[in-house]
């Protein structure tokens, strides 16, 4: 849960939490990196392996799930 309807976060809040889900359906874990590189932050190489294992993992279920739903 990036940002949940029952907190007592305000309007910015919400809106960049709709903005980070947006770029992780998107572009995946690794799109927050590439957040953080355009604002200069260091980011660590576990960050990077970590994030693209993520995404890996990720990609590798939506197509086990996308070849089983053509199966059926």
């Amino acid at each position: 849960q990036i940002c949940t309807k029952i907190s007592d976060s305000g309007q910015r809040t919400a809106e960049i939490g709709a903005y980070e889900s947006v770029l992780r359906f998107n572009e995946g874990r690794l799109g927050r990196l590439n957040i953080m590189k355009d604002l200069k932050l260091c980011i660590s190489n576990n960050a990077i392996n970590s994030h693209n294992k993520a995404d890996m993992r990720r990609i590798k279920q939506g197509d086990r799930r996308a070849k089983q739903k053509t199966i059926e």
